[in-house]
């Protein structure tokens, strides 16, 4: 079954969706996702919509129905949201292959993703956000999971400490710190109000449209504590990002009360992301797709970065290490990581990532023609894809004969983070570099 998620094509997808009811044109092109797989296509009446199949194996259907119901409610409420849409017998799910892999249709939306928020704007999505919480304590979502802290990392901490790339040199590390991490601050959210939330509440979800902003990809919707929604769209950890989120809340406060003491639990859910995200590459690592995009995946620099910032957590909230695990990182380690950036071939699945980043800030953050991201130009030039230290992609650029730069771009969320800046750096120590000027347009 999952092999037929890897091999859903263009043509697949047109088949799905007008077996379903829904005639198309044929017009029909891949967007940026990773967990699920998702396609703009246009119907006969020449709107666009957008296709969503779910992995199989991730979601039953009625934990689907269960983000399906929050994004009506939300809707009813007038809460600005892309709910889905219905086919031609009136459900909002298609089952492509029975009990394993369902597809949904959702309205085109268009808008800007924010590289910094303004006051105003904090002020405007810590109100909406009160909104949806509203809506989201007002029914329950019983086919979806809820937060439970110790629970989720130790499923983390078992999906790593089973992975055969993790060296068993590193496994005990990654293990104590862990076990530290979860037995500090067990009981922390015994007392914390749960209700549905978006769950990955990060900017990369968040549009801002002409009536405003509004809130993408619920897929990862769970029965939790609103700080999680609150720290995720106010990530940082210095004091401008203190007061960013002082902001925010106190906006939320004029239409949902907020626990402020929720806050001390920040940098214990930061240190839970970390894990599940590394916990979650793990168990998709043999999708192709997550190949391509995490190549420094299961290398030991990639552990021992995760293993240094789990203690950094630890230490930050009050923890400590036992002596023998107190640094994961053997004397002749590396030092951290820092952005790389490396060509790669137009070619097979290389260029995939590239495609991925220019679909996501060309075509539906800049709303450009899908010309502007696939020319014929591409095979004559040179193409730089940067990473963060993690593996996450994180930009590209085009290096153009003459020489020029061209289609520069970087993900929304790892904006201003030195990204633009070593490609840049990197295009210029190239061979027949070209001068280092504004890239074209």
């Amino acid at each position: 079954m999952i092999e037929d998620f890897y091999a859903l094509t263009p043509e697949v997808v047109l088949r799905a969706v007008e077996a379903a009811g829904v005639p198309c044109t044929g017009l029909c092109y891949a967007l940026n996702s990773l967990e699920n797989r998702v396609y703009e296509l246009e119907r006969e009446d020449r709107s666009r919509v957008v296709a969503k199949f779910y992995r199989p194996g991730r979601w039953r259907r009625e934990a689907i129905e269960d983000e399906h119901r929050f994004l009506f409610d939300l809707r009813d409420a007038e809460v600005p949201v892309a709910a889905p849409l219905s086919f031609g017998d009136g459900s909002t799910l298609y089952e492509v292959i029975e009990g394993a892999m369902w597809c949904a249709l959702f309205p085109k939306v268009g808008g800007r993703a924010p590289e910094e928020l303004t006051p105003e704007q904090l002020r405007r999505l810590g109100m909406l956000l009160a909104r949806v919480h509203n809506v989201g304590a007002a029914r329950a979502a019983p086919h979806r999971r809820r937060f439970d802290a110790e629970a989720w990392g130790l499923e983390s901490l078992s999906v790593l400490t089973r992975s055969p790339r993790l060296a068993p040199t590193l496994r005990g590390a990654l293990t104590a710190v862990t076990e530290r991490l979860l037995a500090h601050t067990a009981g922390w959210f015994d007392d914390a109000a749960m209700h549905r939330v978006h769950g990955d509440c990060h900017l990369g979800n968040l549009l801002w449209g002409a009536e405003g902003a509004f809130f993408l990809d619920f897929d990862d919707m769970m029965v939790g504590p609103a700080v999680q929604d609150v720290w995720l769209l106010t990530p940082g950890r210095d004091a401008e990002a203190e007061a960013q989120r002082a902001v925010l809340v106190s906006a939320y406060e004029g239409f949902r009360a907020f626990d402020r003491e929720s806050l001390k639990t920040v940098e214990a859910l930061r240190a839970l992301r970390y894990l599940h995200y590394a916990a979650w590459v793990t168990r998709r690592y043999d999708d192709p797709a997550f190949r391509a995009a995490f190549p420094a995946y299961g290398t030991d620099p990639y552990f021992i970065e995760l293993i240094s910032d789990l203690e950094e957590q630890l230490l930050r909230l009050g923890g400590t290490m036992p002596a023998q695990h107190a640094a994961a990182a053997p004397p002749e380690a590396p030092a951290k990581a820092s952005i790389s950036v490396r060509e790669v071939s137009v070619e097979g699945d290389a260029f995939l990532p590239v495609m991925m980043v220019r679909d996501e800030v060309f075509l539906e953050e800049l709303q450009c023609g899908e010309d502007t991201v696939s020319d014929r130009r591409d095979r004559a030039c040179r193409h730089l894809l940067a990473r963060m230290p993690n593996g996450e992609v994180a930009g590209v650029l085009r290096v153009e004969p003459g020489p020029a730069l061209s289609l520069l771009a970087v993900l929304p969320h790892l904006r201003r983070r030195g990204v633009a800046r070593a490609l840049i750096a990197a295009a210029c120590a190239l061979d027949d570099a070209p001068s280092a000027r504004a890239p074209a347009p």
